[in-house]
């Protein structure tokens, strides 16, 4: 019995080395960006989570970090195998991460009190101040779109950008629609507040530094794409809906 045993977990131990070459204990840094990532027991967010499933069907452990984004995404860069989470894959960012696998696409968008709008055309006649959490999709997107650096007031916290709305100091806040819906969800007296149509569409991404093992990007890509195929990631999905 106990030889059998035995055989059993040096099976079960080559096929984990198989998939992911061997196991590491992986960093994964992340955003605060509910219900993406979010530093909750239990619940790290779709993104978070899918990230996590990847790790443990490749045998490896994840310590995660919720660091100041700005921080995060210079010391990934410039790390050796560090992990980042969710990335939005822009030209800015192109070459300076190692692209492991999307993971959400994700519409982009705008809340305000009243009306909003439905595309970045609009915003631009409308908008003279748009409030937007630093170094988030909306600091590389918007100017691209011709709002001018003086329109975006870029601040650190959640609590902060719906302080702005209320008190009349943007008239905007830009980030993506799952984001804005889940942090008017969780906050009270939130009803005056209207997220319009996304008026764009990025990926979220799972991202590597720069210099990143090419078998660690190899598991860990397999793993996501097996989560999206065997009903894991819908599963994951409708726990945050």
């Amino acid at each position: 019995m106990r030889c059998g045993l035995a055989i059993a977990v040096a099976i079960a131990t080559m096929l984990v080395a198989t998939h992911s070459g061997f196991a590491r204990d992986l960093q994964l840094y992340a955003s605060e960006a509910p219900p993406l990532t979010m530093p909750q027991e239990g619940m790290h967010g779709i993104v978070g989570d899918v990230v996590l499933e990847a790790a443990k069907r490749t045998g490896h452990t994840v310590n995660l970090h919720f660091d100041p984004w700005v921080r995060e995404q210079a010391m990934v860069a410039d790390g050796v195998d560090l992990l980042i989470a969710p990335l939005s894959r822009t030209a800015e960012r192109e070459d300076h991460f190692t692209w492991i696998a999307p993971v959400i696409d994700v519409g982009l968008g705008f809340a305000t009190v009243g009306n909003t709008v439905s595309s970045y055309a609009e915003g631009l006649v409308k908008f003279q101040k748009i409030a937007l959490l630093r170094a988030s999709i909306g600091r590389l997107a918007l100017p691209r779109q011709g709002f001018a650096d003086s329109q975006l007031f870029e601040v650190h916290t959640l609590t902060s950008v719906l302080e702005l709305l209320r008190r009349g100091r943007a008239d905007a806040w830009f980030d993506s629609i799952p984001v804005l819906k889940w942090v008017l969800k969780q906050q009270p007296d939130t009803t005056d507040i209207i997220v319009g149509p996304p008026v764009a569409k990025v990926g979220s991404y799972l991202a590597c530094s720069k210099v990143c093992a090419p078998d660690l990007v190899k598991s860990l890509r397999g793993a996501i794409d097996e989560i999206k195929a065997d009903g894991t990631y819908d599963k994951i999905l409708a726990r945050y809906q």
